[in-house]
């Protein structure tokens, strides 16, 4: 499926910038909820969704925004 192939190469550029899979699931759900706000058509919301998040991954001007931070320990 051509979904899965998308979301095979966002996977594998938000490895090379050591997001893990479930950080990156969070992003691609927060991305897709946007997108879903107000929109008639949601068959492609998730094609749109993961190249948006894998081009937010790949740009280095937003990296440092969007890398999930570490937790520090005993933080909530």
């Amino acid at each position: 499926m051509h979904q899965d192939t998308l979301y095979d190469s966002l996977l594998a550029a938000a490895q090379r910038r050591s997001i893990t899979e479930r950080e990156l699931m969070h992003m691609l759900d927060d991305e897709i909820a946007r997108l879903a706000d107000g929109a008639r058509v949601h068959d492609y919301l998730r094609v749109i969704a993961i190249r948006r998040v894998r081009d937010r991954i790949a740009s280095p001007a937003h990296a440092a925004d969007d890398t999930p931070r570490k937790r520090r320990p005993g933080a909530r």
